[in-house]
Parts: C-alpha cells; sequence; structure tokens
C-alpha cells in the first residue's frame, strides 16, 4: 500500500508540474499574442497618425492655394472695377463737354452778329473785300 499511495503520489506530483509547466506554457502563449496584437496595433495607430498628417497636410496646402486665388481674383475685380469708374467719368466728362459745346455753338447761332470793330473796316466805314 506504501508503494500505492507513493506512486499515485508521484503520479500527482508529475501531473501537477506537468498542469503547470502546460499553464506557464499557455500563459507564455497569451502573452506573446497580446504583445503581438499590441504591436499591431501600434502600428495601425502609427499609420493613421501618418495618414490623417498627410491629409491635413494636403488640405492646408489647398486651403492656401484657394485663399491665394480668392485674392487675386478680389484684386482683379477691384481693379477691374476701378476701370470702369474711370471710364465712366472719363465718359460723363465727354458728354459734359459735348454738351457745352453744343450750348456754345447754340447761343452763336442764335446771337445777332456782332458789329464790327472800326479796325475791321475799311477806309469809307465799309468791310474790306478779301
Amino acid at each position: 500500500m506504501i508503494k500505492k499511495t507513493q506512486a499515485m503520489d508521484i503520479l500527482r506530483n508529475a501531473a501537477e508540474e506537468k498542469k503547470m509547466k502546460y499553464a506557464m506554457q499557455i500563459e507564455e502563449e497569451m502573452l506573446q499574442k497580446e504583445f503581438d496584437l499590441d504591436e499591431n496595433t501600434h502600428a495601425q495607430i502609427m499609420q493613421l497618425q501618418q495618414a490623417a498628417f498627410q491629409q491635413k497636410s494636403q488640405l492646408e496646402h489647398q486651403a492656401s492655394q484657394l485663399i491665394m486665388e480668392y485674392k487675386q481674383r478680389f484684386m482683379q475685380e477691384q481693379m477691374q472695377q476701378r476701370l470702369y469708374e474711370q471710364k465712366m467719368r472719363q465718359h460723363q466728362m465727354r458728354e459734359t463737354m459735348q454738351q457745352k459745346m453744343k450750348d456754345v455753338s447754340a447761343k452763336k447761332a442764335a446771337a445777332p452778329p456782332s458789329p464790327q470793330s472800326p479796325q475791321d473796316l475799311g477806309p469809307m466805314g465799309q468791310s474790306p473785300m478779301y
């Protein structure tokens, strides 16, 4: 009986030792898988951060270009407005001058002929013939 008890103890101890080794092996595999998973997660996070940074850079560049384009168009529009205003002033000045010229011509045409000055008259008070 002692042998049987000793044999059972030896078998139990061996089984317990195998269980512990197996549990340690499983724990080690789980730790390795957890480490690999963390490593993959960190790599994916890094890739996402890089992609976000690149996209942000592209959007900032695009925004900068759009701002420059807006400023250029705004300046062109201002220049066109100034040219338009200048042409309108010139046109108004021309019309005013033409109207004044018409008014002066109309006054000259409506006014009686002015007497000639004595210098323009000949020796006998008559107009010289040219």
